[in-house]
């Protein structure tokens, strides 16, 4: 029931997008585009709210699905699917598909599938005779070119003007307030072959922001890497692994092959100082991110004079590599309860190195990478004495001690607003779906004239 109410709520939501769109209400100083805006208005993500952007540029051209949608029986997903792919006269049959199908099902039948050309437009004056074969075209083609030279005339424009205003019309492009249209076969297919483009920076919170726009073929090949990477996480008994650290496995991948020179060469800074730390040529850190850096850096001296650097003394590690492979035998796995991770642990200053923790074995412990960051974000504390068996306790924020089984979450029985009466989501069949027996319906000939 309650996939039925959220899909409900979804569909208020692109209402209210499309709205946005009509009457240009989303523009505003600092806004760069309706997607950032909806993003900015909502929390979603950039990509998300890309997706219902896109869903409410279409929607009155998809009656069906967003009757679906509005109705509870189709997903944001499922919807955002048949928008991105399929074409406004075959939109019943694409809801109905897609009522029965997964969103990953949606997407490999819809984007690959093969639209028929669609043929030019008619002529507006028919005259009854036969269209003249390729010949006899090619022999009139320079009759027609002397004639023109001859009297000076220029190409009509405005026959012209009206081939382009067919085409787009034949498009059925919506356009909305402020210029912004729906995107078009014509440049759907555009945008496909488009080199790739890769965007990456600092943004004004210090968060680091990476973008691909990739074709097709790169974008599968990255893909694979990161569900290659994903996967040998996940075998090395890394349960939860989310994308975020496929990509830096490949990236340390990628600096643990380089050569020693190589690898000094892309080695991150942090500079420290009475004030706080900041990232060579990049944003400063926050405390609790520049906490769990000093858990275990190689520390190196810069001697300045004046408020300037003159000098730069020997780098030290400040866990010694003989404590630390202590410490990893010892744990072999991260010591959060449940967390069965073994690969890229991390050595843990159970009590800041910072605050004076000492470097020894009773004060150090192995944890997973996600875990690290998280008790150093304050979701949860650790105290104890690592060299005992049990002598860690994990607390939550509220207090409570973490187990390594936890009860289920529990609904308080409210329940938003639902679908109306007749109307409920069925989760798709799950059964194969055979790609060769969906065909859709080819577009009704234009009549001239």
């Amino acid at each position: 029931m309650i996939c039925g109410h959220l899909n409900v709520l979804h569909a208020r939501l692109v209402a209210i997008t499309e709205q946005a769109l009509l009457t240009g209400s989303w523009g505003g100083h600092g806004i760069r585009s309706p997607e950032h805006w909806l993003a900015w208005q909502t929390g979603l993500s950039p990509a998300r709210a890309r997706r219902i952007v896109l869903l409410a540029k279409r929607r009155h051209e998809l009656p069906a699905t967003i009757a679906a949608l509005d109705a509870g029986e189709l997903s944001i997903d499922q919807a955002v699917a048949v928008a991105t792919y399929v074409r406004a006269h075959n939109d019943a049959e694409a809801c109905a598909l897609a009522k029965g199908a997964t969103v990953s099902q949606l997407s490999n039948l819809l984007s690959r599938y093969r639209y028929a050309p669609t043929p030019p437009p008619p002529t507006d004056e028919p005259t009854g005779e036969p269209a003249p074969g390729p010949a006899e075209a090619d022999a009139a083609a320079p009759e027609t070119a002397e004639d023109e030279t001859a009297t000076g005339s220029e190409p009509d424009a405005d026959a012209d003007a009206d081939a382009d205003a067919d085409a787009d019309a034949d498009e059925d492009a919506p356009t909305f307030a402020h210029g912004i249209t729906a995107p078009t076969d014509h440049e759907r297919t555009t945008r496909a072959a488009a080199p790739g483009q890769v965007h990456f920076g600092y943004d004004d919170d210090g968060r680091f922001r990476f973008h691909a726009d990739l074709p097709a073929d790169e974008g599968a090949r990255l893909e694979a890497a990161l569900r290659e990477a994903k996967d040998r996480l996940f075998r090395a008994r890394k349960t939860d692994v989310s994308w975020a650290e496929a990509v830096l496995d490949i990236a340390e991948r990628s600096l643990a092959s380089s050569s020693p020179s190589r690898q000094h060469r892309y080695r991150t800074y942090v500079h420290l100082d009475a004030e706080g730390a900041w990232l060579q040529s990049g944003p400063a850190l926050p405390r609790p991110l520049l906490d769990k850096l000093l858990c275990d850096p190689e520390l190196q001296p810069v001697w300045s004079r004046g408020g300037f650097p003159v000098n730069i003394g020997r780098a030290a590690k400040a866990i010694p590599d003989h404590t630390r492979r202590l410490v990893l035998d010892r744990d072999r796995v991260c010591r959060h309860p449940g967390c069965t991770c073994r690969i890229g642990l991390d050595v843990h200053h159970i009590i800041p190195w910072t605050s004076g923790g000492r470097t020894d074995l009773t004060n150090l412990v192995a944890l997973c990478a996600n875990h690290h960051t998280r008790n150093h974000r304050g979701e949860f504390t650790l105290t104890g004495n690592a060299q005992v068996a049990d002598g860690l306790t994990f607390r939550r924020v509220n207090g409570s001690i973490i187990e390594a089984h936890r009860p289920p979450v529990v609904p308080d029985g409210t329940a938003p607003p639902g679908p109306p009466p007749g109307h409920a989501y069925a989760h798709p069949t799950g059964e194969r779906l055979d790609t060769g027996c969906v065909v859709f319906s080819e577009p009704p000939a234009r009549v001239a004239a």
